[in-house]
């Protein structure tokens, strides 16, 4: 029978918040028949917003509850026919409306397979960049105790998310709300991380 899957999702050029992202899925079928008519969903995993599902734990009876991602719709593109052993690729356009890391998630409907059911999903993370300057300090690293007179040092997680490189980052450092060091990230490019460090 018909066995269509999804072999890969990939994107060219640059993930930018607010700008039409073209997402491309590589189809096969796998089986010795050709498919039926066949349609691709895409959905965004938001791992923020998760939803609970219930379970049973592997040591007792007792019901459990996983937190699973939140699969959001975005669309269903028409696949048409796969015919045996052919590959086809379709496209689907995207607008992210939020910066950060996002994964994307493809799937096919399960009543368009008579054979197999592993091969018909796929999921492909996405680092979403701002268009022009935009920094994001990640986290800061410190000491869980400070001793009054003595050295403490810190470290910063800088990264880069906007769509411009960057040349001198002056990254000052607060405590209390007063000034104790800052600090210059030579240079520091799209999509690149730098952990500048600091001691007062």
């Amino acid at each position: 029978g018909p066995d269509p899957g999804i072999d890969y999702l990939s994107y060219s050029g640059s993930a930018l918040k607010g700008e039409p992202l073209i997402i491309q899925a590589k189809l096969f079928n796998y089986g010795n028949l050709p498919s039926r008519p066949i349609n691709i969903s895409f959905y965004l995993l938001n791992s923020s917003s998760s939803v609970k599902s219930s379970g049973t734990s592997s040591t007792s009876n007792e019901p459990k509850e996983a937190i699973e991602p939140q699969k959001i719709f975005l669309g269903t593109v028409e696949a048409g026919i796969i015919n045996v052993y052919e590959s086809k690729f379709i496209e689907f356009r995207f607008t992210p409306q939020e910066k950060g890391r996002i994964y994307i998630y493809a799937n096919i409907s399960a009543t368009s397979d008579d054979i197999s059911y592993y091969n018909n999903e796929q999921s492909m993370g996405i680092a979403v960049n701002s268009k022009g300057k935009d920094i994001a300090v990640e986290r800061i690293y410190a000491g869980e105790r400070a001793i009054v007179g003595r050295e403490l040092y810190a470290s910063a997680e800088v990264y880069n998310i906007g769509n411009t490189s960057l040349e001198n980052v002056v990254l000052s450092l607060y405590a209390n709300g007063l000034l104790v060091n800052s600090t210059i990230i030579p240079t520091l490019g799209t999509g690149s991380y730098s952990y500048p460090q600091f001691s007062f």
